[in-house]
């Protein structure tokens, strides 16, 4: 069972349920628009092992049951995010093709970009299972203080991991049993 929050389009959840056919995806969103797109995207890909609900990171799931096992609580074994991370004070710095074309909902993290990233964090544990992994996306510079909320929440083998203009880019760790 694999949740992504903050999925936007639905790129990383379709992705996620299509590699695991058998599997079950949910995803969440706090724009309409994003998760109407995302809900499009996964009917036109196929992705029906996928739910798309709007609202608040984990808010949205505050009803749901195990759609595989009925009646069983919604703990995952993968939890991913990609959410704003962009200090509020940079925003109308960055490049113009990301500044004028994604919401500003999309990128606004607050006065130093991780607002969004510590309640996240910190709510995790509470929808992993043990050993269940969380996996975030972070903005440049922000892994030491990201990999400081990992640790102070419970992760254990806690990993940076760069993407191809060597940034660290993802932090994850598995939740300590």
């Amino acid at each position: 069972l694999a949740l992504d929050l903050c999925a936007g389009t639905g790129c990383v959840a379709i992705s996620l349920a299509a590699a695991r056919p058998t599997g079950f995806v949910f995803a969440t969103d706090l724009s309409r628009d994003a998760v109407t797109l995302a809900r499009e995207n996964a009917a036109r890909l196929g992705a029906y092992n996928l739910s798309v609900r709007e609202g608040d990171l984990f808010a949205p799931l505050a009803d749901a049951r195990h759609p595989l096992e009925l009646g069983a609580p919604l703990r995952f074994d993968l939890i991913t995010a990609n959410p704003p991370y962009i200090a509020t004070g940079e925003i109308a710095g960055l490049m113009s093709d990301v500044r004028d074309f994604e919401p500003r909902l999309a990128l606004d993290g607050g006065a130093d970009g991780l607002e969004l990233m510590r309640r996240l964090v910190a709510e995790a544990p509470k929808h992993l299972a043990p050993g269940g992994v969380l996996a975030v996306e972070v903005g440049a510079g922000e892994a030491p203080d990201v990999r400081a909320l990992f640790a102070d929440a419970g992760f254990g083998d806690i990993e940076l991991h760069r993407d191809y203009a060597r940034i660290e880019r993802v932090v994850s760790g598995v939740l300590s049993t």
